[in-house]
């Protein structure tokens, strides 16, 4: 009816190329939506005025921009993936490599590039963006699409193949971080999960072990110091006595005198 269509805006964009991705984020009764097409990046700042900005003068491949949660436009190119806000270009991820698929799965940054030398090859990157880190990678014959359905990443080739990724839990990614002595990294990803805190002091008792058996005494006591008043005092001041590391035993039990712990024995 008349009605209707008078409640229906036409955009026009400076310059009339195709579009790689949209993105809309509603502000109360005003709407931001962000628009990367092969020769612009452009954000409308109000719809009910139709304000354009041009917030990139150069484009991206189709299939090279996605939007994420944050309202973020993410734009691949060869050298790099681009942040952009409505304010502006913000960080800069050097990941490398001709990008055919950009995709953003809860949390996670899928990036597809193609090599010329590889033939009809792509490469599959996952990027745990939350906890930065590559959660996946590897080889997979040209991707031609990607979407997150029963619960994993799907992925269409143009063998006519499809790929299904399934996100490994969260007891298996820390004992890969594990292996890989990644404690900072898995500090992060417990706190990220909310796990309990007991679980978070254990893996930086962990990392103080490690650190100590590297050596590194400075490192290891500051993160002991992260555990005081919820780890036994005498396992980190037996260490530091057997070692003679005066100095490092004093910041400790100064610690624990800040935090009432310590007596005079």
């Amino acid at each position: 009816s008349r009605g209707k269509a008078s409640g229906v805006r036409v955009l026009t964009t400076p310059h009339q190329a195709p579009v790689a991705a949209v993105g809309l984020e509603l502000q109360g009764t005003r709407s931001v939506l962000m628009v990367a097409t092969t020769s612009q990046l452009l954000c409308f700042h109000n719809l009910e005025q139709a304000r354009c900005e041009v917030l990139d003068e150069q484009g991206c491949a189709l299939g090279a921009a996605t939007y994420t949660d944050d309202h973020e436009m993410l734009v691949g190119k060869q050298e790099a993936v681009y942040c952009f806000n409505r304010d502006g270009r913000g960080a800069t991820y050097a990941f490398e490599g001709e990008k055919v698929v950009l995709s953003w799965m809860r949390g996670y940054l899928l990036v597809v590039t193609m090599d010329a030398k590889a033939g009809a090859s792509s490469t599959v990157t996952v990027y745990d963006m939350r906890n930065k880190l590559v959660a996946f990678s590897a080889a997979v014959p040209a991707v031609r699409f990607a979407t997150y359905e029963w619960g994993g990443i799907v992925l269409v080739c143009g063998d006519g193949k499809v790929h299904r990724l399934a996100e490994k839990d969260t007891a298996e990614k820390l004992d890969m971080l594990f292996k890989r002595n990644l404690y900072t990294m898995a500090v992060n990803l417990a706190q990220s999960q909310q796990l309990d805190e007991a679980y978070i002091v254990d893996i930086q008792r962990k990392y103080g072990d490690h650190l100590y058996s590297k050596a590194d005494f400075d490192g290891a006591m500051s993160q002991y110091l992260l555990t005081v008043g919820k780890l036994e005092p005498s396992y980190v001041i037996r260490k530091f006595l057997d070692a003679q590391r005066i100095h490092n035993l004093t910041l400790y039990l100064q610690a624990l005198h800040e935090k009432g712990l310590g007596n005079s024995e």
